[in-house]
């Protein structure tokens, strides 16, 4: 069996002849939730469908919110290159 955590930026590259032959639309490719909350800021606005508690939340201990709302700690770029 192949070895994927070798080289995870080009997983795909290693993949078994008959899984390159599926479509991709039939792939289940690994992805991440929500890509790019890295990057928000604690005084960043909460989105205009939260939760009013939320915006209150917000306005008083940002960084509580913020805690919540980032699940991604890498960019983009090192997202990639981890695999994902």
């Amino acid at each position: 069996m192949t070895d994927f955590c070798d080289d995870l930026e080009n997983w795909m590259g290693k993949m078994p002849a008959e899984l390159k032959a599926v479509p991709i639309i039939n792939l289940a490719i690994p992805g991440s939730h929500d890509t790019m909350s890295y990057g928000i800021k604690s005084k960043a606005p909460v989105a205009p469908d939260a939760d009013p508690v939320v915006g209150t939340l917000n306005k008083y201990i940002p960084c509580v919110v913020k805690r919540w709302a980032v699940t991604q700690r890498y960019d983009i770029v090192d997202q990639l290159k981890c695999g994902v």
